[in-house]
């Protein structure tokens, strides 16, 4: 893993991407390139817990996976920037300048999905939308786009991804349409609540026993619950939010 590599200086602010690659890849190996989209300015996107773990579950499926930070109002510029950067660098950096893909969610997805329909973003291959989009001026057909819907989502945020999608099917685009129906946040719950809900397991010297991470009381993990048990438990916790009991069959 590779922290704080400045790919461009904008005024007197660096910004920079972590890169992660996979234990098992060989040291020449170029390996695929999977970006967590930054739709905001700032360094949030690029420490935070969730593109993080994004970035950890691609680097285990075989890819090298990057997390970024963009300034606010040049997002797009900032964003051709870093893949030019990656591609100039790309045998220093072990990655496959022909091979890049990216994901972006929620308040990410509107600009992230702008960016790689641009007509010059020939460089991005792929992309994956969750929950979010906008309805771009023009389509690359080229781009195979995975876009998942929240069926239960903010109504206004569907009508964006609807409207996207009316114009992507009729032009032939190359996506695939995922509909979860229940709402977006709800998901975002289990992952955030996941840290409470599973014991914590911290590593320790070859030969030595592992143990539980100690924590306040308040915080300690209770046991390892099926996936049904912890939705429904979720569910519970927020008995006045309509989305989740009709997403869950009880409204």
């Amino acid at each position: 893993m590779r922290n704080g590599v400045t790919y461009k200086t904008s005024g007197s602010t660096a910004l920079a991407f972590d890169l992660f690659r996979p234990a098992s890849a060989g040291k020449e190996q170029r390996l695929p390139v999977f970006v967590i989209f930054k739709g905001f300015g700032g360094s949030f996107m690029r420490n935070s817990p969730q593109a993080r773990g994004w970035a950890g579950i691609a680097a285990a499926h075989g890819f090298a996976a990057v997390t970024m930070e963009t300034t606010s109002g040049h997002v797009a510029e900032d964003f051709d920037s870093f893949v030019g950067y990656l591609r100039e660098r790309a045998a220093e950096l072990q990655l496959d300048p022909e091979q890049i893909a990216v994901i972006a969610w929620s308040g990410n997805a509107g600009i992230g999905l702008e960016t790689v329909e641009d007509l010059a973003c020939t460089p991005v291959k792929a992309a994956v939308i969750y929950y979010g989009g906008s309805v771009v001026p023009h389509l690359r057909l080229d781009l195979p786009v995975f876009l998942v819907r929240a069926g239960l989502d903010g109504p206004s945020i569907n009508v964006t991804m609807n409207q996207a999608i009316a114009a992507a099917i009729p032009a032939n685009a190359p996506w695939t349409v995922l509909n979860y129906p229940a709402p977006a946040r709800l998901s975002k719950r289990l992952s955030n609540s996941c840290g409470m809900l599973f014991p914590r397991v911290t590593k320790k010297p070859c030969g030595s026993v592992s143990r539980r991470r100690r924590l306040p009381r308040r915080f300690q993990p209770v046991t390892i619950r099926p996936t049904a048990s912890l939705y429904a438990a979720i569910v519970e916790s927020h008995s006045q939010d309509a989305p989740s009991l009709l997403a869950y069959g009880r409204f």
